[in-house]
């Protein structure tokens, strides 16, 4: 597609589930490109890129976190104008989590097997698991991560306080383990994330021994009111 000087040309792109979205700009000469992302509610993303000299290709990464159509601003850094067809192509990497939404204590994800896969996607995301756990039992945590991650386990018991357990990764890639053994029973919240808060279309596996998968305490028994009111 050529550029008419001060030229903005929109395309827009739909999205059914997270992922990570690669843009690409094949620059012909005398075009200093900038691409910009706006999203679903045309708001300014502040993602975009842009060429140091013209004729250079600029390439655009984005995490879309929330599915929805999004909006790609290309044009001229300087305003210049080209009879020459620019080559504009997008790549996308869908990032589907079965355990997804557990990014805060309050939606964490009660563990039923001993094995699971999950995602760090989208930078600064934490992943939150709960787990039943007898006094005295002994829980083995074991994270193995995609090539990049450095993977950071943290504990926390019922009453979501930090209880200092935590083990994290001295390099990307590292395999982490975590031992603990309550001397209280109950609900124990297991938080995962990676300590540079990078982001992975790869998933990590976590398995564990001890506890109770996929235990939930009997609600208390209903009282039947006999009284008059």
């Amino acid at each position: 597609m050529a550029m008419p000087t001060w030229d903005d040309d929109w395309f827009s792109l739909s999205f059914s589930t997270p992922g990570r979205l690669k843009l690409s700009f094949f620059t012909p000469p005398k075009i200093r490109p900038r691409m910009e992302i706006y999203s679903r509610n045309a708001d300014y993303l502040w993602e975009y890129r842009y060429a140091v000299n013209d004729g250079d290709d600029i390439f655009l990464p984005y995490d879309v976190v929330e599915p929805g159509t999004y909006f790609i601003r290309v044009s001229d850094q300087d305003g210049d104008t080209s009879t020459v067809a620019y080559t504009l192509r997008s790549e996308f990497q869908p990032v589907i989590d079965a355990q997804e939404s557990n990014s805060e204590p309050g939606k964490a994800f009660l563990l039923t097997n001993r094995t699971t896969n999950g995602y760090i996607f989208a930078r600064n995301d934490e992943d939150w698991f709960k787990i039943h756990v007898n006094s005295g039992d002994k829980l083995d945590i074991t994270v193995t991560p995609p090539v990049f991650m450095r993977t950071y386990i943290e504990l926390f018991n019922a009453d979501m306080e930090y209880l200092w357990e935590r083990a994290s990764a001295v390099n990307p890639g590292d395999k982490v383990m975590l031992n603990y053994t309550p001397a209280v029973s109950g609900f124990y919240y297991i938080k995962i994330s990676d300590l540079q808060g990078r982001a992975h279309t790869s998933p990590y596996t976590m398995t564990f021994s001890g506890g109770d998968p996929g235990y939930l305490p009997s609600p208390p028994p209903v009282t039947a009111e006999v009284e008059g009111n």
